[in-house]
């Protein structure tokens, strides 16, 4: 991990950090409760190692997501609405540039 790459990832963090707190905010608040629970499966592109873990650590930072279990090559993850794009690949992508590391392919 380079302290640049880090340097760099800071901002995406803090960002993703405000607008997940706004939005489950406004979701729980809000005049209809805009949320339909439950888990999802995201197939994982980060190689094994400090990647991967961070990358799980990190979801909880998205609006209305925690990661629940690590399986092999898949992370499961508590979504508020399993009907949203929760940003996964997004912010897969952005460890996988702290890290300086390639994803894989995608195998659908």
């Amino acid at each position: 991990m380079s302290p640049m790459r880090l340097a760099a990832f800071a901002p995406f963090f803090v960002w993703e950090s405000l607008r997940g707190g706004v939005d489950v905010a406004l979701r729980v608040v809000g005049p209809s409760l805009r949320v339909r629970p439950g888990f999802v499966a995201h197939r994982l592109r980060l190689p094994e190692g400090p990647a991967r873990v961070s990358f799980a650590n990190c979801v909880s930072l998205l609006p209305g997501s925690l990661a629940a279990d690590l399986e092999g090559d898949e992370l499961i993850v508590h979504l508020l609405d399993v009907g949203t794009d929760a940003g996964l690949a997004r912010l897969e992508a952005a460890v996988a540039r702290v890290y300086g590391v390639a994803l894989e392919p995608r195998g659908d």
